[in-house]
């Protein structure tokens, strides 16, 4: 008996540690290139504004404070305790407007004025300011301005002399200010100072651009206003001159290269339910506020980012757009409209903004949460309606209707309305893979019966929280205190939360090439929850977006079956092939926090050579370790060389790990 039991034993043992990987694919279609995705969402947290390279705050000054919605704690910065916040960083800073003037000097001032004379040139709210000394300067200011060595900034403004009641194009009365740039709040000598003569009483666009120099750090920009003038002001801008297309240089290339996704949904979520393409269209300057942008947040954008420039976007990261369209408060010529801005040759609208070459955009989704207003029929009619003017204008788009929350029991049915004018099913609310499994089999027979080619998506997404006591465990959205370190968003800033994320989309590849993308929220500074953080100093990736890039760069296609006698519920394994066969890939995840050894038997493939030379790994000191702004490398990274032969052999992980293995294969 005792022989038997050890022999038991080892044979348990064995069987536990020892993975048989098949040479059978668990998918009919090899996964989509678009799976990894993201989105960004306008007057959500700070995603567009840190991404763009303006530098100014609340330039119009229509608000005195960020609004980070409900996710941060009561609506708006002052309460979130950023003591305990792990999420925040400087990209979430907002500073205020100051006026800034010698002690003695009690009667200069500044007005954040809302009336109708002069009306403001932007928005409801402009500036003005009085300097009412005989013989000092004042300054209008902003700190908190990061600049940077050997970059030069380009200014403008509205502004006006404040000579009202005037039919002159130029008045006789000239106000002559300084345009400044100081290390922060050090008003001895300026960095940088050019001068502007402002000699109109209504607004005009003044601009000059600020020369180079040695300093690197916090800054203040001030306009200065000499002893006796007024000065009416709106629209301030301050953008490096080594911006890209308006956007952060650095922003662009750490998307393009540190973590690339297949979409970018613009501009919603909530937003793009009242989204006016129009108002994003022509001079920045000019562009109609956003006030109350429908979100949590309720937030007022300034529409610097708009149609161009998401695009401009997507071209310089090689990301496919995914618009969202206002369905429940618009109407289908308005889509149609916004299309052929986009698509068509020769649009005059385009043309004028100097994007000759249509942006070919593949992707239109039928608006975010249309629940809102519509049933689930009358939406799909909606689809329908919009579809056909849209494809009248370009055929070969793709639509994408949503079939999510109430709406899911009713997905065959609406099917059975809109299935000949969508291609793309959007699921989403966290379903379970379950869920997903028989949306995809209600499509799928759709399909069969009408020769069509939907296939779903997930719009919005989030990573299951999987438990710090590295189980795996998921259950992100349990009720917890914003003030506590153990608070939700915390959660999501951690490793625990990127290996949650690998762990679910391992589970989005193995439902195959129907499933096309989804978009994790969010792409950028989006209160913890997103894949990139830009702060004011740098940029640096989170531990989700460590993830996402994890999963991209194995190129596994084609997932197969792996068999394990007992349930190893420390780790996860996926196995394939490439795109073209000629590689295998195994991914490892060891939520333990002990240094683990698995076997793999990779008999059954019927290769006729089997060689690993390259691999990668991703771990932490434990599954609570986050990427912060001063220590971007908290998740540490390290390429492997195993040198690997033959089919049957050990693998060894660190703890709290993520490892793939890229293995060339010849055949049989």
């Amino acid at each position: 008996m005792l022989i038997a039991g050890i022999l038991m034993l080892g044979y348990s043992s064995f069987a536990q540690n020892t993975y048989y990987v098949k040479d059978s694919a668990i998918v009919n279609k090899p996964i989509s290139r678009l799976l990894y995705s993201s989105f960004l969402e306008l007057g959500w947290g700070r995603s567009t504004d840190n991404m763009w390279a303006e530098l100014l705050y609340n330039r119009s000054f229509e608000e005195d404070e960020a609004q980070l919605g409900d996710y941060a704690g009561g609506g708006s910065v002052k309460n979130v305790n950023k003591a305990t916040a792990d999420w925040w960083h400087t990209g979430y800073e907002a500073a205020k407007w100051y006026l800034q003037k010698d002690a003695a000097d009690k009667a200069s001032a500044m007005e954040i004025f809302n009336g109708t004379w002069p009306l403001p040139a932007h928005g409801k709210r402009c500036v003005k300011i009085f300097n009412k000394s005989n013989d000092k300067d004042i300054l209008f200011c902003q700190d908190s301005i990061y600049l940077r060595k050997g970059v030069s900034y380009q200014f403008e403004g509205l502004l006006n002399n404040l000579q009202e009641f005037t039919a002159d194009s130029v008045t006789k009365k000239t106000v002559t200010i300084s345009i400044c740039l100081f290390k922060e709040k050090d008003f001895s000598k300026p960095l940088a100072e050019q001068t502007i003569v402002v000699n109109t009483g209504y607004f005009k666009n003044y601009s000059t651009t600020l020369p180079a120099f040695d300093y690197e750090g916090r800054g203040t920009f001030a306009i200065k206003v000499h002893a006796g003038n007024k000065l009416n002001m709106d629209m301030l801008s301050l953008m490096p001159a080594d911006n890209v297309g308006g956007w952060r240089k650095d922003v662009v290339v750490a998307m393009r290269d540190s973590v690339p996704v297949g979409t970018i949904r613009f501009p919603g979520g909530c937003v793009a339910s009242t989204y006016s393409w129009r108002d994003g269209i022509g001079n920045r300057q000019q562009r109609k506020m956003m006030f109350g942008a429908l979100s949590d947040g309720g937030s007022d954008v300034i529409q610097d980012v708009g149609t161009v420039e998401f695009l401009n976007l997507c071209r310089l990261t090689k990301a496919e757009p995914v618009l969202d369209i206002a369905v429940m408060l618009n109407t289908a010529e308005n889509a149609a409209d916004w299309l052929a801005f986009c698509n068509s040759p020769g649009n005059a609208l385009r043309v004028s903004t100097g994007n000759i070459a249509p942006f070919k955009v593949k992707y239109w989704e039928m608006d975010n949460e249309p629940y809102r207003k519509f049933d689930a029929f009358a939406y799909a009619h909606k689809c329908v309606e919009f579809s056909k003017a849209m494809k009248k204008v370009d055929p070969g788009i793709k639509i994408i209707m949503g079939a999510y929350f109430i709406y899911g029991p009713k997905l065959k049915e609406m099917l059975d309305i809109a299935g000949g004018y969508i291609d793309v099913v959007n699921k989403r609310e966290d379903l379970t893979f379950e869920q997903y499994r028989k949306a995809l089999d209600i499509i799928n027979d759709y399909n069969k019966a009408h020769g069509t080619h939907i296939t779903i998506c997930d719009t919005e997404t989030t990573f299951p929280y999987a438990a710090e006591t590295n189980t795996g465990v998921d259950g992100l959205n349990h009720q917890t205190d914003d003030e506590a370190k153990d608070s939700e968003l915390n959660k999501t800033v951690r490793w625990a939360h990127g290996m949650s994320g690998i762990k679910n989309y391992i589970k989005f590849q193995n439902l195959g090439g129907d499933f096309l993308f989804a978009n994790y929220w969010a792409y950028i500074n989006s209160y913890g929850e997103n894949l990139i953080n830009v702060t004011k100093e740098n940029v640096f990736v989170s531990a989700p977006g460590k993830a996402y890039r994890f999963l991209e760069l194995t190129k596994l296609s084609v997932p197969v079956k792996v068999s394990n006698a007992i349930v190893d519920s420390k780790v996860l394994v996926q196995a394939g092939w490439s795109q073209d066969k000629n590689k295998f890939v195994i991914i490892l995840l060891n939520f333990s926090n002990d240094k683990i050894t698995r076997k793999f038997d990779l008999k059954q493939l019927k290769v006729t050579s089997l060689q690993c030379d390259k691999g990668y790994t991703l771990y932490a000191r434990n599954m609570k370790d986050f990427n912060n702004q001063e220590h971007p490398n908290m998740i540490k990274s390290e390429i492997l060389k195993p040198h690997i032969n033959g089919t049957v052999f050990p693998l060894t992980v660190k703890p709290n790990s993520a490892t793939y293995w890229v293995f060339d294969v010849k055949s049989k």
